[in-house]
């Protein structure tokens, strides 16, 4: 089964149990299209830590790495 990757990143408000889109000022700053990464927002600055690539429909890779927006 083929898995479908975007390159979007959310946030979800736990008060209002609702899921908001984090705007990125340009794509080549962005992170890259991946799944199951960890991610906090803390003082309005976003750090994501790792995940998986899909390399075909039969191969993903893990990401080993650390992205930080402000």
């Amino acid at each position: 089964m083929r898995s479908a990757f975007y390159n979007d990143l959310n946030r979800f408000d736990l008060h209002k149990l609702k899921w908001y889109p984090i705007e990125i000022k340009s794509v080549e700053t962005g992170p890259s299209a991946r799944m199951n990464a960890a991610m906090v927002i803390k003082q309005g600055i976003v750090y994501i830590y790792g995940g998986l690539k899909e390399l075909d429909e039969k191969k993903q890779v893990k990401i080993i790495d650390k992205k930080i927006f402000r």
